[in-house]
């Protein structure tokens, strides 16, 4: 397959209308992307297509095309109906952009995956004061329920994010409470659930890198299982888009977007997906820093070899 770059429609913005503060930097990628054309491809997905739908105004979307057919000499990649291995194909953007249009209006939403539902309560006689969790059991009547930790989780994620000695005991406290839970009060469900919750909630306290790294893939496939689902058996684009949902979980990557949550969840379909068909290029190029940072690491850890890089970043590796 040819070699391929993966251009964010950020970069494409960039380099149709250069930033004022950058515009020689842009100016200069653009003239890299043109001096890097024959060795490499840079194809255009249906996600950039979708993105440019977002836009109101008529003329600047038909200017954006144009230009995206430019860059992209009119090459799109996408999945083989086949065997859904990701190929490239020429398909004018402008074409795509009408069907896509027409798709939109059926577009089904990648669910959004939270904590999964549990409530449990909890014996406040065997938690120790100065554990991590003692505060928030206390306030939640010894109760540790799915919605009250998520908060908790992103309110005293800063506390401790910059102490990162303290992982491993904030981990211990978790994994411990857990096995106090009352097990002879639950049905085998209930049994069940905790045994396959279990590794995702320990990698969502995780602050260590490397072991988080470790452990995330064999906990996802772990707390999939709660929906009855394999996850080697799933696509790969299946396994980017729920790897980075529930990554996404984690406070270190999750989102600050004071947007609506329909919103939310429409840019982590759009990132993930992005993720996806970016999977067979070299580089994926965007001006995301937070796509950057979630991206390679759902990329190592699925054993992608593709390298998601800020556009400084790609002019030093060719320039």
């Amino acid at each position: 397959m040819t070699k391929i770059i993966y251009l964010d429609l950020n970069v494409f913005t960039y380099l149709q209308s250069p930033r004022e503060k950058y515009k020689v930097a842009d100016k200069l990628f653009y003239d890299l992307v043109q001096k890097l054309k024959g060795k490499y491809c840079f194809p255009y997905s249906q996600v950039h297509i979708f993105d440019l739908l977002k836009g109101s105004n008529e003329e600047y979307t038909k200017k954006d095309l144009l230009f995206i057919g430019k860059i992209s000499d009119d090459k799109i990649i996408g999945p083989d109906m086949e065997n859904n291995e990701l190929i490239l194909d020429d398909f004018p953007p402008e074409e795509c952009y009408k069907i896509s249009k027409e798709m939109e209006r059926n577009e089904p939403d990648f669910p959004p995956i939270n904590v999964l539902p549990f409530n449990f309560q909890v014996d406040m006689s065997q938690i120790k004061s100065d554990d991590f969790y003692y505060e928030y059991l206390s306030c939640n009547n010894g109760i540790m329920d799915s919605k009250s930790l998520e908060r908790y989780m992103e309110d005293k994620y800063k506390d401790f994010m910059d102490k990162p000695q303290m992982y491993k005991k904030i981990r211990e406290d978790i994994l411990d409470i857990l096995d106090r839970i009352d097990i002879s009060q639950l049905n085998s469900t209930e049994k069940q659930l905790i045994e396959n919750v279990r590794p995702m909630i320990a990698c969502w306290f995780d602050v260590d890198e490397e072991s988080l790294e470790n452990n995330f893939v064999s906990a996802v496939k772990q707390y999939m299982k709660v929906s009855n689902i394999e996850f080697d058996l799933l696509s790969k684009q299946e396994q980017i888009q729920y790897s980075y949902h529930l990554l996404a979980i984690h406070p270190n990557f999750k989102d600050k977007i004071k947007n609506s949550a329909k919103n939310v969840v429409s840019n982590m379909v759009r990132d993930s997906s992005h993720l996806f068909y970016a999977s067979k290029a070299k580089y994926f190029v965007t001006e995301d820093g937070t796509l950057v940072k979630k991206g390679n690491f759902i990329y190592k850890v699925l054993g992608i070899k593709t390298r998601v890089v800020l556009m400084s970043e790609f002019m030093q590796k060719f320039c």
